[in-house]
């Protein structure tokens, strides 16, 4: 496989081999050009002929830094990390001052999930010359993956005039901006690609994950569509496709991109991980099963799909095959940071089942610090941003603004942390046949950032509201209605929204939806905040990685949601999950009364719904209720000392 090839199927960042390094000591004009051969077969693909060149070079100079580097550039294509990484460290010992040694040591320390390593590396490549377009837009890739976007972005923005015309630079800075949730400069950044480029079919596709972001799906599609077109070959298009169609609700056409990008990369295990999570969704969880199977047959060491297997089922021994395939993975010493990560959330969750709670706790610390480590979570600005908003949303400010909200009852916001069951609500709720669940949508979190980029006047975005017309108000509930419906061909009275994070924005949504009911999911703090550190999220939520920060973050949640039972209506019920639990019947009959719905026996069978389920806890609520998840913390209490500091409780 050619190294572009190789770079295509990454399709996240653009990573550079650039900067050619200089060759070091001088060499017989045979060898000379024997070495420049080398070079060019290095280029095309030839790395045996490349390799023996370099070897016979290093029979006459030992210690001939270029051949060294070259002999590492080949062995990291050749999938031998251990040797390139020897390869380049030999090279550099010989010749110090060569910063193309250094680039490529970096993106090796990358490719093994050290990016703290990798960035030490870069910046001695840039000590030595300081203004080299290529290191300084993988320091940026680096500094990105651990989630340090400021310093990232600084990178970038110094390499961009070095070379304003080179697409990737472009790409790199949008997909930091996605991550930045900065969704319009994204799309700008995109553009920019596009317009330097107009046949590079990356950067269409990565203008339609600037549009996805945003919610705007005929746009994606439309990009990723044209990316195919230019280039049919290129697999990362029909997964963003594939995805783009699974987040609107449409299956099964996303399951038929998933299959043509599997039938064009026959040799990739992620087709096999998306089809997976697609039937999974679905509750076919023997289809699911699988093709996690196939993937991880085809990459044995494949972290998320180990995970993903995990869930599908109650593990009853460590004895089971997936468990000693696991931990031995876990044993090898080449094995990717995010793999492992992954791993220890599979074994987590399987020695959870099997109730060794001890071995099990251990897995699940090791997989979030992992995660912790690259994806901090910002206290302070969460904690003023909660202020900011109980001191805007007063019971008098929610009460004078709702005149020029909707009239409309249809929308339900189920609220509360995550794994306070939200999901479970949900799905008695939607067991109803008059109601619908349309899961967590991200479009009322949408809504605010544009009232706050489209009306800011220097305040932050929910002090904006206080300028907002009737008609702006009108125009987003219309909005925001239209999309709830998109996907749904009948006629309910009511459709629920189970985005955790709405908490949040319940005095926008009030103002939005004076009548909507609101349903606040709680649950013993401890039970939560366990269950959210046993839980790996897809969504990136960097508080959920490590017990301070879980901690608190429920206490934020309970400080602003006493906040809002004194300012808003009555048209918000507190549910708590232990009182589902005890008494179903009951519950599914309170829930039903308080949403405005005639009771229907079906929704004590609601996990029989065959609805979509696209959280967490898609497969516990295909089950009937059962209590074990009531008062779980009480097999890892030798382990609950820092969750209980977070949360105050002695």
């Amino acid at each position: 496989m050619s190294i572009r090839k190789i770079k295509r199927k990454r399709g996240k960042t653009r990573s550079r081999e650039v900067c050619k390094p200089e060759p070091g000591a001088r060499l017989p004009a045979d060898l000379n050009r024997e070495l420049a051969t080398a070079s060019r077969y290095l280029h095309t693909g030839r790395f045996d002929q490349a390799a023996e060149i370099c070897k016979r070079v290093l029979a006459v100079k030992p210690d001939h830094d270029y051949s060294l580097h070259m002999l590492g550039m080949i062995a990291r294509e050749a999938g031998d990390k251990q040797a390139a990484r020897d390869f380049f460290e030999h090279s550099i010992r010989v010749n110090p001052r060569q910063p193309a040694y250094y680039n490529n040591l970096g993106l090796l320390l990358m490719d093994l999930g050290q990016n703290e390593r990798a960035v030490t590396v870069f910046d001695k490549a840039l000590q030595i010359k300081p203004d080299i377009f290529e290191i300084l837009s993988n320091k940026g890739n680096a500094l990105k993956n651990m989630g340090r976007l400021t310093e990232a972005s600084a990178c970038y923005e110094k390499a961009l005039p070095l070379n304003p015309d080179d697409p990737g630079i472009h790409l790199n800075l949008g997909n930091l901006r996605i991550k930045q949730n900065r969704i319009d400069a994204a799309v700008t950044c995109f553009k920019e690609a596009v317009r330097s480029r107009p046949n590079l079919a990356e950067a269409h596709n990565n203008l339609g994950n600037a549009f996805l972001a945003g919610l705007a799906y005929n746009e994606a599609i439309s990009c990723y569509q044209e990316a195919i077109r230019l280039a049919p070959d290129f697999g990362e298009a029909y997964f963003s496709l594939g995805n783009t169609l699974r987040d609107d609700g449409k299956y099964s056409e996303a399951i038929e991109w998933f299959d043509k990008v599997r039938q064009l990369q026959p040799g990739d295990e992620k087709p096999y991980l998306f089809l997976g999570n697609s039937f999974f969704n679905l509750g076919e969880f023997a289809k699911a099963t699988d093709y996690y199977h196939k993937a991880l047959e085809i990459k044995p060491d494949f972290g998320e799909a180990a995970r993903m297997l995990s869930l599908i089922r109650k593990y009853v021994s460590v004895e089971d095959s997936d468990v000693v395939s696991f931990n031995a993975i876990l044993e090898r010493d080449d094995l990717h940071e995010h793999d492992a990560m992954h791993l220890h959330f599979a074994l987590g969750k399987i020695y959870d089942d099997c109730a060794l709670y001890r071995q099990a706790f251990l897995h699940y610390q090791q997989g979030n610090r992992l995660h912790h480590m690259r994806h901090p979570w910002d206290r302070e600005n969460f904690v003023a941003s909660t202020e900011r908003t109980i001191s805007i949303f007063t019971p008098d400010f929610i009460k004078e603004n709702q005149q020029g909200g909707s009239s409309a009852e249809l929308p339900v916001f189920i609220v509360g942390m995550p794994r306070s069951g939200t999901s479970l609500v949900e799905q008695i709720i939607s067991s109803h046949p008059r109601a619908r669940g349309a899961g967590e949508l991200k479009k009322m979190g949408a809504l605010y950032s544009t009232i706050e980029k489209k009306y800011d006047k220097g305040a932050s975005g929910r002090e904006n509201i206080v300028s907002l017309s009737p008609a702006v108000l009108q125009s987003s509930a219309r909005e925001y209605l239209e999309f709830l419906t998109r996907n749904i061909s009948d006629n309910p009275l009511r459709i629920t929204d189970k985005m955790p994070y709405n908490f949040l924005l319940l005095g926008l949504i009030s103002i939005l939806f004076p009548k909507a009911r609101i349903i606040h999911c709680q649950r013993n703090p401890l039970d939560n905040c366990l269950s959210i550190y046993f839980q790996f999220f897809a969504n990136m939520t960097p508080y959920a990685y490590d017990p301070a920060t879980i901690g608190s973050y429920y206490l934020q949640d309970r400080r602003l949601m006493a906040h809002w039972r004194q300012a808003l209506p009555a048209n918000l019920l507190d549910v708590h999950y232990e009182d589902i639990i005890a008494a179903p019947d009951d519950m599914a009959r309170k829930l039903i009364d308080f949403v405005g719905l005639d009771w229907d026996e079906r929704c004590l069978t609601f996990y029989e719904n065959s609805r979509l389920v696209r959280t967490a806890s898609m497969w516990q609520v295909r089950q009937p209720v059962y209590k074990t998840s009531v008062n779980r913390w009480r097999n890892y209490e030798e382990f609950l000392g820092p969750f209980k500091e977070a949360l105050g409780i002695e």
